[in-house]
């Protein structure tokens, strides 16, 4: 079904446009005054027949147009880049919920072995390994500190610098022993403070994304 539901112009928009009439219809009735006056020059003249108000009326509506063109290009440009942060920040969702998943299962076990997987798992998350699997292909292969930076550069960029560097913690350790395969699991307490940090710049992310 079509829809016809009424188009939104931004107030600047009308303001221009209003503007613009404002000016055409001072014009005219300069152009009539002068007219009365018995002082038309032949420019003012042809301004002021037929055709040449129906020009001028044509300058004024070509510059409405330009308005609503470049208005239409911004609102595309604004909805694409909203829906690459939309995909962006699912990814960074998507692996923030992987580490919130390990964290809990490290947390309730004592077991070195299942500690040593699921660090290599969060270790795989962080750096973007082959292994990972994303929410799109589009993100295969990319650390969680690029998926950062790519909303960094879209303008989520409060608290961006410090979820960067807990990334990178989580794939550079301390680490506070290993399992029988040689892989290395974190101290108690450090997985938690780095998901904190993860955690807020998630909120302040979704907010900006979705205001």
């Amino acid at each position: 079904m079509e829809d016809k539901s009424p188009i939104s112009v931004p107030d600047e928009v009308i303001q221009r446009i209003t503007a613009e009439e404002i000016i055409r219809f001072d014009v005219q009735a300069r152009l009539k005054k002068k007219d009365i006056d018995g002082s038309d020059s032949k420019a003012v003249k042809f301004l002021n027949s037929p055709f040449g108000l129906f020009l001028l009326g044509a300058i004024f509506i070509s510059g409405a147009g330009g308005l609503f063109q470049l208005w239409n290009e911004r609102s595309k440009h604004e909805e694409i880049q909203r829906e690459v942060q939309r995909k962006a920040l699912a990814e960074y969702r998507w692996r923030l919920a992987d580490l919130d998943q390990r964290i809990a299962e490290i947390e309730k076990t004592t077991d070195v072995e299942i500690k040593g997987v699921d660090t290599i798992m969060i270790y795989r998350a962080s750096y973007g390994a082959i292994e990972f699997q994303p929410t799109l292909p589009e993100f295969k292969n990319e650390s969680w500190a690029g998926v950062i930076t790519q909303l960094d550069t879209l303008g989520v960029s409060e608290n961006a610098a410090q979820a960067i560097i807990a990334t990178r913690e989580l794939i550079d350790g301390p680490i506070a022993g290993h399992d029988t395969n040689n892989r290395g699991y974190f101290a108690p307490g450090y997985l938690e403070e780095r998901a904190k940090i993860l955690h807020l710049y998630y909120e302040t992310a979704h907010k900006k994304v979705f205001q």
